[in-house]
């Protein structure tokens, strides 16, 4: 149920809308609901995977920057932290430029999207297999955060002084 309001100069209009599922709809309503929560859940992993990924390539780019005045065991410390940042990058999502954007390489932000796309195209039950592979990039997804934060607290704060 929605509430609207137009507001045309002086006058202010309000009405409530009810969207109802479709009755030609085979799928039982449990099925439907669970299709929806699968994809907002889908949805929330992909938006935590950009977040882990900006804070990865935000610890790459302060290395870079540091990279410049360091020198001895804390130069090759810092070399060895923005291979590490690319490397996750590089898990996370397509790195190689190609012709409009495609570049065929397949990574975790595009097996989440393969999920989102056909949960979204199918309006009952998710396939089990979906399911499993779902929790099964959850848990990559944390691994990486959990790795950057690892790094932002353990390595990153003693190479900055």
């Amino acid at each position: 149920k929605y509430s609207i309001r137009l507001v045309k100069g002086n006058e202010t209009f309000t009405t409530d809308l009810v969207i109802h599922d479709s009755p030609d709809w085979k799928h039982p309503e449990a099925d439907r609901k669970l299709q929806r929560e699968t994809l907002m859940r889908t949805y929330d992993l992909l938006e935590e995977l950009a977040a882990v990924d900006q804070k990865i390539l935000d610890a790459r780019d302060t290395l870079k920057n540091r990279e410049s005045t360091a020198r001895g065991s804390a130069l090759k410390k810092i070399k060895g932290l923005i291979a590490v940042c690319d490397e996750m990058h590089e898990k996370i999502s397509a790195t190689q430029s190609g012709e409009g954007g495609i570049t065929g390489q397949v990574r975790l932000r595009e097996n989440i999207g393969e999920i989102y796309g056909a949960v979204a195209g199918y309006p009952g039950k998710p396939a089990d297999l979906q399911m499993k592979a779902l929790d099964n990039y959850a848990r990559q997804v944390k691994d990486f955060g959990s790795r950057i934060d690892m790094l932002l607290k353990k390595d990153l704060p003693g190479l900055l002084r």
